[in-house]
C-alpha cells in the first residue's frame, strides 16, 4: 500500500502507482484493454482518486492536454514527451496551491506555466508546481523522459505518465522504430501507422509498445485418423512457421479440442491457452516447423459419422484423412479429394487427400453399412379458415402448419370443397401445384409440389372462393378444407359476415364453439379489423357445416381520436397545421364530424382517403335574442365507408385584431369519438412573443418530447408543447400574446474579397474579383464596374451564370439564398500602350452590399518601373496577402494571363468598405518604361561626376566659388535620384559606387599630402 501522508498526496500517488506498479507488456494491446502484463491497480486507484475529490482546499481543473511523443533513435533507451495543457486552481483565499503534475521518477527536462519557468517542488514522490490561487487559466508546458522497458516477446514498451487531465491527443513520432506502435487505452485512433494520431480517454498512464514479433503461418498439414472400432479420431498438424522478430504465439487449434503434444524438430515446446485457441510459443528468427497432435470426437447424431475439424488461419491448408474399410468420404466445403484404397474389407483403409481455402474448419464424413430403416412420415397439422360472405361469394383464406415429426416432406395433398375454386397458393420452396378431381377412391383435392425435401415445420396458405346463394334464409354449405395424410389434425373455422349479407346462425356436429382468441395471435393481426361473428375448434377431422345467409348485422361503430397540430402565431394570423388520426375500433364509417371555435378559417387544402365533400354543417338559426354557439361543425364526407386506422389533413387560420393580449388558443374536437388524445406545439415568428397564462386538461412538455410529426412542420424553433388525452372534458389553454417590432439586419453581406488585377504592356487592364458573400434573402447582387469595362465571365458557386444588366448599366447576379457562396467576377478596360512615363487608374468593382476584409492585388510587368503609386488603401506586406481559397476559382476568366515570374506584385488592403460609399476604390500607378541599359548608363554618368568633385575637393582644388565642383556634384546626385526612382539600385551597385568613390577620394587625398611634403 502507498501512504499518503497529505491531503494532496492522493493525486500525486495515483499517477505515480498507476506508472510505478506497471511491469513490461506482454504483446497484446487494443480495445480489450492494456498488455496482460501491465496491471493498474484499479481499486486502490479509485480509491486515491475518490479521497482527492473529497479533500478540501484548492482543486486543480485541466483542459485536455496535447501530448507528443518521439520514440527512440537508434540505441535510444527513452522515450521524450512534451504535454500542453491548461489549468486553474480553484479555492478560498490566497496564496499559492500544490498541483500534482508527474510522479517523481519521471525524468522531468522542463516546466514552464504561462512561457516562464515553474515553481517546482518534490512532494510525496511526486513533481509539484506552486500556483496562485483564483489567478484564471494558466498554460502548462512540461518536457519530460520516460525509460523503455523490455517485453517478454522481445518487443519495447513504456510507461507513460499524464497530469489529471480529461483527455488527451497523442502524436508519436517513430524516431528508429521502423514498425507500427501500439498504444493503450487505444481511444480514437486518428492517424493509423507509423506517425500515430490517437484522441486518448481519460487515463493517468499511457502504454506504449513497438517491435513485437510477428509469425506467419505459411502451410498447415492436417491427418485425421479413424481407429477401428473407436468413438475418437486422432489429429496430426504439421504447421510451417516464419517468424519475423524474436518471440511469437502459434494459434494451433480452438481450446474445445484436446491437445496432446507439440514439438518442434523433436524438441518439445511451451504452450498456453488464449483467447480460445491452444497456442504454442517459438522463439528465433527465421523457419521453423512444428507438430501437434490431437484428439476429437466423432459425431453420430446425423446418422453418418462425421468429424468436425476446426481450421488455423494459413493460406494454405492440406487435411488427410484415414478411414478403415471400402468408404465413401466426403468434405464440407466441399473440394477436389484424391481418394485411395488400400486392402479389402474388413482390414482395408480408404485415404482421402483435399487441399482446402482459408476456412474456419471442415466436416468429414463418410459412410457405414447399417440396415436401411423403414421410411414412415409422421405429420401433425393445424389448419385455420377464415370464411367470409359478401353479396353472391363466399371466400376464404386458409392457412395450414405442418409439425414434420418423421421423415421429409415433398408433396403436399389437400382436400377441396367439390363446388370451390382455388385461386392461389403460397408457401415456401413451392415448385408446382395441381388440382385433381374427385375419384371412387379419393376425394376432390389439390397436390402441392415443393422444390426440396422438407423436414421440422412447414406453413402453407390457400385461398379460395365459390359461390353463395344471395336471397335471405337460403342455405349454405361452408367450405371446408382438410389437410390430408395427417397423423394428428386439428384447427379452427372462423365466420366473418360481410357488408350486406352475413352467416345466420351455423349447424355443426363434432365443434366446440370458441371466440375469436382461439384464432393464434399472428393470425389475428391480419384480420385488418373484420370482427369474427362465430368461431368453432375442431380436433381430427373437420366434418360438414352448414348455414344460412342473414341479413348483415348493423354494427355500432366506435372509433378513437389522435390528433398532432402545429400553432404558428404571425403577425396578424394564427395557422394551425393539424393531422387526425381515426382508429375505427368497431364497425365502419364514412362521416367524420369536426367541432371548431367560431370563427376559425378552414383552408382548402383538407385531404382524406376517399374525400368526397369537406364543409360546414348548415346549423338552425338561433332563436331572437340568444346568442350564436361558440362552435360550429364542419363535416367531412368520404365516398365508402372506411375500417382500421386512416388519417385526416387540414388547415385552420384565424385573424389576429390589432390589440393583442389573452387568446384562447382554438382546439379541434371530435364528439363521437370515444377517447381523444393528441400532442400539439407552438412557435410564433420574430417580434411575436408568447407566454402561457392558463391552462386546465393539458400536460406541458418539454419541447424535445413532441413527436418528429409535430416539430418538422415548422423551421422555426417550437417554443411550447403540450400533451392531452380526455373522454368528456375538452382541454382549455389561454395564451399572453404581445407584438415587437424588429429590428432590421444586413441580408447580405461579403465576408472576404479579393480583387486581381494584370497590367499588360499593350494597355489592356484584366481584374478578377471574388467575393465570398453571405447571403440570407437578397435575390440579387448589384455590382457596378467602371465605365467602358468588357465582362469576361461571371461565376456563383461554381457555376457560370449570365447577369442581367438594370437602367444604370450595373451588372445583377442572382444569388442563392440561405448560405454563404462564391461570387467571381472577371472583365477587361483597355488604354493606350504604356509608353516611357505612364500613369494607369485602377477601379474595382462596387457591390451594394457591406464588405470586409478587402485585398487588391496589381501586377505590373517587370519591364516596366513602378516609382510611384496613390490610393487610400493601405499597402500589404507581400507575406501577408492571403490568397483566394481552390473552391473559389472555377474559371471565370477567359484570358490566359502571362506567367507570374514575368510580373512584379503590389498588395493592398482595406478592413471595412460600407456599400453606401459613392467612391470607388482607386489605385494609381505610375511606371516608367526605359530600357536597363539607359539606368545602367546613368549610374555610370553619376559615378563619374560624382568621382569628379570629391578628386578635386580631395586634391584641394576647390575653391570658394569652383562652379565645376558644384555642377558635378549637383548634376551627379540628380542623376543618382533619377536612376533610384525609375530602376532603383540593387545593394551590389549602391555597395560598388560607395567604395569606388572612397578610392578615388582616398588616392586625391594622399596625393595631395604629398605635394604639400614636397
Amino acid at each position: 500500500m502507498i501512504s499518503l501522508p497529505s491531503r494532496s498526496a492522493s493525486a500525486i500517488a495515483s499517477l505515480a502507482l498507476c506508472a510505478s506498479l506497471a511491469s513490461p507488456a506482454l504483446a497484446q494491446t487494443g480495445d480489450d484493454g492494456p498488455p496482460s502484463e501491465v496491471r493498474l491497480p484499479l481499486a486502490q486507484y479509485e480509491a486515491l482518486m475518490a479521497r482527492h475529490r473529497d479533500r478540501g482546499g484548492a482543486h486543480a481543473t485541466w483542459s485536455t492536454a496535447t501530448l507528443s511523443a518521439r520514440l527512440p533513435d537508434a540505441g535510444g533507451a527513452f522515450v521524450a514527451l512534451e504535454l500542453e495543457a491548461e489549468v486553474q486552481v480553484m479555492g478560498q483565499g490566497s496564496g499559492l496551491a500544490e498541483v500534482a503534475l508527474l510522479p517523481g521518477h519521471v525524468v522531468l527536462e522542463d516546466a514552464r506555466i504561462d512561457g516562464a519557468a515553474a515553481t517546482l517542488v518534490r512532494t510525496d514522490g511526486a513533481h509539484v508546481a506552486m500556483i496562485e490561487l483564483n489567478s484564471g487559466r494558466h498554460n502548462v508546458t512540461l518536457r519530460y523522459q520516460v525509460p523503455t522497458q523490455p517485453a517478454s516477446d522481445g518487443a519495447t514498451l513504456a510507461v507513460v505518465p499524464l497530469p489529471p487531465v480529461p483527455g488527451a491527443r497523442l502524436s508519436l513520432s517513430p524516431g528508429a522504430v521502423s514498425t507500427p506502435p501500439e498504444v493503450w487505452p487505444s481511444g480514437n485512433v486518428i492517424t493509423p501507422g507509423q506517425n500515430l494520431v490517437v484522441q486518448l480517454p481519460s487515463t493517468p498512464a499511457v502504454v506504449m509498445r513497438w517491435g513485437s514479433g510477428q509469425s506467419l503461418v505459411r502451410r498447415v498439414d492436417y491427418k485425421l485418423t479413424i481407429s477401428p472400432g473407436s468413438d475418437g479420431a486422432t489429429i496430426a498438424a504439421t504447421i510451417e512457421v516464419n517468424l519475423e522478430g524474436a518471440r511469437a504465439q502459434v494459434p494451433l487449434l480452438p481450446a474445445a479440442v484436446a491437445l496432446t503434444d507439440v514439438t518442434e524438430g523433436g524438441r518439445p515446446l511451451p504452450t498456453s491457452v488464449s483467447a480460445g485457441w491452444h497456442r504454442a510459443v517459438v522463439t528465433g528468427p527465421g523457419r521453423h516447423v512444428l507438430t501437434a497432435s490431437f484428439r476429437t470426437g466423432i459425431d453420430r447424431s446425423q446418422g453418418q459419422p462425421q468429424v468436425t475439424l476446426p481450421l488455423a488461419p494459413a493460406p494454405i491448408l492440406r487435411v488427410e484423412t484415414v478411414v478403415p474399410g471400402n468408404r465413401a468420404v466426403t468434405f464440407e466445403p466441399s473440394v477436389p479429394l484424391e481418394v485411395t484404397t488400400v486392402g479389402e474389407e474388413p482390414g482395408g483403409t480408404t485415404t482421402a487427400v483435399g487441399f482446402l481455402p482459408p476456412s474456419e474448419d471442415v466436416v468429414i464424413s463418410w459412410t457405414e453399412p447399417r440396415t436401411a430403416p423403414e421410411e414412415i412420415t409422421s405429420v401433425n397439422s393445424e389448419t385455420y379458415q377464415l370464411v367470409k360472405i359478401e353479396e353472391g361469394v363466399v371466400r376464404s383464406r386458409v392457412e395450414i402448419r405442418y409439425e414434420i415429426i418423421r421423415g421429409t416432406l415433398k408433396e403436399l395433398p389437400i382436400q377441396l370443397p367439390d363446388q370451390a375454386v382455388l385461386y392461389k397458393v403460397s408457401g415456401d420452396g413451392i415448385e408446382d401445384w395441381r388440382t385433381f378431381a374427385a375419384t371412387e377412391d379419393e376425394p376432390r383435392q389439390a397436390r402441392v409440389f415443393l422444390g426440396s425435401e422438407r423436414d421440422g415445420s412447414y406453413r402453407l396458405e390457400l385461398e379460395l372462393e365459390q359461390v353463395a346463394p344471395q336471397t335471405v334464409g337460403q342455405p349454405l354449405e361452408i367450405p371446408i378444407v382438410r389437410p390430408l395424410g395427417a397423423a394428428r389434425e386439428m384447427g379452427v373455422i372462423a365466420l366473418f359476415d360481410g357488408d350486406k349479407v352475413g352467416f345466420a346462425e351455423a349447424v355443426t356436429e363434432g365443434y366446440v364453439k370458441s371466440g375469436e382468441d382461439a384464432l393464434p395471435i399472428d393470425v389475428r393481426q391480419k384480420l385488418a379489423g373484420d370482427i369474427v361473428s362465430q368461431a368453432f375448434k375442431h380436433i381430427g377431422q373437420p366434418a360438414a357445416m352448414r348455414s344460412q345467409v342473414a341479413a348483415a348485422k348493423t354494427r355500432e361503430t366506435r372509433f378513437d381520436a389522435a390528433i398532432e397540430s402545429l400553432y404558428t402565431f404571425q403577425q396578424n394570423t394564427l395557422t394551425v397545421h393539424s393531422s387526425v388520426t381515426i382508429d375505427v375500433k368497431s364497425g365502419r364509417t364514412d362521416r367524420i364530424v369536426l367541432s371548431l371555435p367560431r370563427g376559425v378559417k378552414v383552408g382548402s387544402d383538407v385531404s382524406a382517403p376517399s374525400l368526397k365533400k369537406a364543409d360546414w354543417v348548415d346549423a338552425p338559426a338561433p332563436a331572437p335574442g340568444t346568442p350564436e354557439p361558440p362552435r360550429q361543425d364542419y363535416e367531412i364526407v368520404l365516398t365508402r365507408a372506411l375500417e382500421g386506422t386512416f388519417r385526416i389533413e387540414l388547415s385552420l387560420e384565424v385573424i389576429l385584431g390589432s390589440d393583442l393580449a389573452k387568446i384562447a388558443l382554438p382546439d379541434i374536437q371530435l364528439a363521437d369519438a370515444d377517447v381523444k388524445k393528441g400532442d400539439f406545439g407552438i412557435t410564433a415568428d420574430a417580434g411575436m412573443e408568447i407566454t402561457q397564462a392558463s391552462l386546465s386538461g393539458l400536460r406541458k412538455l418539454d419541447v424535445a418530447e413532441l413527436p418528429n410529426s409535430v416539430k418538422l412542420r415548422s423551421r422555426r424553433e417550437v417554443q411550447l408543447g403540450y400533451s392531452y388525452s380526455y373522454v368528456d372534458e375538452p382541454w382549455k389553454l389561454e395564451l399572453d400574446v404581445r407584438r415587437h417590432k424588429t429590428v432590421e439586419t444586413l441580408t447580405a453581406q461579403v465576408q472576404q474579397a479579393w480583387v486581381d488585377t494584370t497590367i499588360f504592356e499593350e494597355g489592356e487592364v484584366v481584374y478578377q474579383a471574388t467575393y465570398l458573400l453571405e447571403n440570407k434573402d437578397r435575390p440579387y447582387l448589384r455590382l457596378s464596374l467602371p465605365e467602358g469595362s468588357r465582362l469576361l465571365g461571371v461565376t456563383v458557386a461554381g457555376e457560370r451564370v449570365e447577369p442581367i444588366a438594370d437602367e444604370s448599366g450595373a451588372l445583377k447576379i442572382q444569388l442563392p439564398k440561405q448560405q454563404a457562396s462564391f461570387v467571381e467576377v472577371a472583365y477587361m478596360t483597355k488604354r493606350d500602350p504604356l509608353s516611357l512615363l505612364s500613369s494607369v487608374a485602377l477601379e474595382a468593382p462596387r457591390p451594394d452590399v457591406f464588405q470586409t476584409d478587402f485585398q487588391w492585388r496589381v501586377r505590373v510587368p517587370k519591364d516596366l518601373n513602378v516609382f510611384g503609386v496613390s490610393t487610400d488603401l493601405a499597402e500589404l506586406m507581400p507575406e501577408r496577402w492571403r490568397p483566394v481559397p481552390s473552391e473559389a476559382s472555377s474559371g471565370a476568366i477567359t484570358v490566359r494571363l502571362p506567367p507570374t515570374e514575368d510580373y512584379a506584385e503590389r498588395a493592398f488592403s482595406l478592413d471595412v468598405l460600407d456599400a453606401g460609399d459613392a467612391k470607388a476604390l482607386t489605385i494609381a500607378v505610375r511606371t516608367f518604361g526605359a530600357p536597363p541599359w539607359i539606368g545602367t548608363l546613368i549610374l555610370v554618368a553619376a559615378f563619374a561626376l560624382l568621382a569628379l568633385a570629391i578628386w578635386r575637393r580631395a586634391s584641394g582644388r576647390v575653391a570658394r566659388a569652383d562652379r565645376a565642383f558644384v555642377m558635378a556634384l549637383g548634376v551627379g546626385l540628380a542623376l543618382l535620384v533619377i536612376k533610384a526612382i525609375a530602376w532603383g539600385v540593387s545593394g551590389g551597385e549602391a555597395v560598388v559606387v560607395v567604395v569606388a568613390l572612397l578610392i578615388v577620394g582616398l588616392v586625391a587625398w594622399m596625393q595631395h599630402k604629398s605635394k604639400e611634403a614636397a
